[in-house]
């Protein structure tokens, strides 16, 4: 008989020790929203009465020019506040996990058309030209439609705040790496290289700007699009304007909810069970919201590979769908071990990766046995349905 033993005692205390930093940052983030919460609370009291007589002062007309101009001041004033007691609230509750997103399928172009027309007032009054180039009428993302506008106004806001008298506003689009790339661009006053990071830190204002702000509105906006499974950057020159982009999730199709001819088939088909292996929480949400008009299909998800093979190997499953960009290992080595397992290499697989043409050229090199598909993303949702058909359809054949 043959025993060892391994002292974990170290390993054991400092696990203990980031559990209990972990609680401690959790009750300090806790308190810290129960403060601003209260804080709200008594601060909107008094606003609500001094915003209330002022618009009421505003529409008397019997005010002379200096007592308008001191009434738009008053108004001016409280509205900033309220507005930064609001954005404080927001990123308390991100912070503590407190806030939900109202997720749905929503048209990019519509909500950005709307921004516009928003901002459109406060660009006239400097004659700055916004320029919408965006061409999405195919794409959709999956995500919270007030707060997706909420961070294009934001922006907005900023790129007319920091832009010159006569300036531009330029927004433009494009697909890249599975996602949807939003750019909205000013050739104002621009912002230090060194200040990049900075600009996304609550109350941060860039050194020497005259334009009024709280510090609030881009640190909210990173960290909505963060909560969203997308990234947000800025590239700028001083003197020259600056350049912000976010990317989220999307989707390409009709995606109106009518129902096509192939959905009727696939709602046909029994019941099926289908894998996800994906690390976006985005990305597992948008493919559940895709699979809800399907009552016969049931999704199970692992957001890492080596957990999806688990699943894979002790599941009865019908199709396996695999990104190939995950972030424990490699979709390939998914794909691998699927195929030369004899529990899974007969189940059906569909691998989506935003390199469709270097994805092909590895997939060759694995042995394929089974029934084995690729997707580009974004995601081409009529594409995805006529995949599912085929693939339902041919093992249904298999089996009789």
């Amino acid at each position: 008989m043959i025993s060892s033993t391994t002292d974990i005692r170290e390993r054991k205390t400092m696990e203990k020790a980031v559990i209990h930093a972990k609680e401690r940052s959790e009750k300090a983030n806790r308190a810290k929203l129960e403060l601003i919460s209260q804080m709200s609370h008594e601060l909107r009291t008094p606003l609500n009465g001094i915003l209330g007589f002022a618009q009421l002062l505003e529409m008397d007309d019997s005010l002379n020019s200096q007592q308008q101009e001191f009434v738009q001041a008053i108004l001016n004033g409280a509205r900033h506040l309220l507005n930064l007691v609001n954005e404080m609230l927001d990123i308390a509750r991100i912070e503590t996990g407190e806030i939900q997103l109202a997720y749905d399928v929503i048209k990019l172009d519509s909500v950005i058309d709307e921004s516009v027309r928003l901002i459109q007032p406060l660009a006239g009054k400097r004659n700055i030209k916004i320029v919408n180039q965006t061409k999405l009428d195919e794409y959709y993302v999956y995500t919270d439609s007030t707060r997706f506008r909420q961070i294009l106004l934001n922006l907005l806001d900023n790129a007319v705040k920091y832009n010159r008298d006569n300036g531009t506003v330029i927004i433009t689009s494009g697909s890249e790496g599975g996602n949807i790339c939003i750019h909205i661009k000013d050739n104002g006053i621009g912002i230090p290289k060194k200040e990049y990071e900075k600009i996304f830190e609550p109350f941060y204002r860039i050194k020497g700007t005259e334009v009024d702000g709280t510090g609030m509105g881009l640190a909210l906006v990173k960290q909505l699009i963060q909560l969203m499974g997308g990234t947000i950057g800025v590239e700028s020159e001083l003197g020259a304007g600056s350049d912000f982009w976010f990317s989220l999730p999307a989707v390409k199709g009709d995606y109106s909810g009518g129902m096509n001819l192939h959905q009727e088939r696939l709602l046909q088909m029994g019941e099926k069970k289908i894998l996800y292996i994906e690390d976006s929480e985005a990305n597992l949400k948008l493919m559940e919201k895709i699979l809800e008009p399907f009552p016969n299909f049931s999704l199970v998800s692992a957001n890492r590979g080596k957990d999806g093979l688990k699943i894979a190997f002790h599941e009865q499953l019908d199709l396996i769908l695999v990104d190939i960009n995950l972030r424990d290992i490699s979709g390939y080595k998914v794909l691998e071990s699927l195929q030369g397992d004899g529990r899974t290499k007969q189940i059906p697989v569909i691998a989506f990766s935003a390199d469709v043409a270097s994805s092909e050229m590895e997939m060759l090199k694995i042995p394929k046995t089974g029934l084995r598909e690729y997707m580009e993303k974004p995601l081409e949702v009529e594409l995805f349905f006529r995949k599912l058909e085929q693939i339902f359809t041919q093992n249904k054949k298999k089996e009789n």
